[in-house]
C-alpha cells in the first residue's frame, strides 16, 4: 500500500501538468510587513491570492512570523476575501476573514503554546502607473489570537 502522500503529490503534479498555464498566472505571491498590537511586535510574511471562481471572491493563504515583545509568533491563516468593485483598476478594496493558528514561543520562561481563532481583514491595494501592486492591510484577531497587525506589502 503506498503513502497517502504520495498519492497527494502525484495528483498536484498531474494537475499541474494538464491544468491551462493562464489559470497558474492568475495565482499571486506577494510579500508583506509591518506590526502587531498585543503583543508589540514587528512582523514579516508571504501571502498567496487564488482566484476561487466566484467573481471578486479570492482565497488568501498566508503566513506571518512576528517578533518582539520577548514573544515569536508564527502565524497561519486561511483567509477568504471579496474585492469590492470600485469601477477602477488601480485600486481595489477588500474585506473578509478566516480561521487562523498561531504558534507562540516565549524566551522569558521558555514557554511555547498554540493558540487558535479568526480574522477579520480590511484592506485595499493600489496600483501605481505599471508598478507592482501595492496593498495595506487591518487584521483583527478574534478568539486566543493576536489582536490587531496592520500590515503593507507588494505582490509579485
Amino acid at each position: 500500500m503506498r503513502n497517502p502522500c504520495f498519492r497527494w503529490l502525484c495528483a498536484a503534479v498531474f494537475i499541474g501538468l494538464v491544468w491551462p498555464s493562464t489559470a497558474f498566472s492568475l495565482i499571486r505571491i506577494g510579500v508583506r510587513g509591518g506590526v502587531t498590537v498585543d503583543p508589540d511586535q514587528v512582523n514579516i510574511g508571504l501571502v498567496s491570492s487564488i482566484p476561487i471562481g466566484v467573481s471578486g471572491v479570492l482565497l488568501q493563504p498566508n503566513i506571518d512570523l512576528g517578533y518582539g515583545d520577548n514573544l515569536t509568533v508564527v502565524s497561519f491563516n486561511l483567509d477568504t476575501v471579496y474585492r469590492i468593485p470600485m469601477g477602477t483598476d488601480s485600486f481595489k478594496a477588500y474585506v473578509g476573514g478566516g480561521p487562523g493558528i498561531a504558534i507562540v514561543h516565549g524566551s522569558v520562561g521558555s514557554f511555547t503554546k498554540t493558540s487558535t481563532g479568526a480574522n477579520l481583514v480590511l484592506g485595499g491595494e493600489v496600483r501605481p502607473g505599471g508598478f507592482r501592486p501595492l496593498s495595506l492591510e487591518l487584521r483583527v484577531g478574534v478568539g486566543s489570537i493576536q489582536g490587531l497587525k496592520l500590515l503593507c506589502g507588494i505582490t509579485f
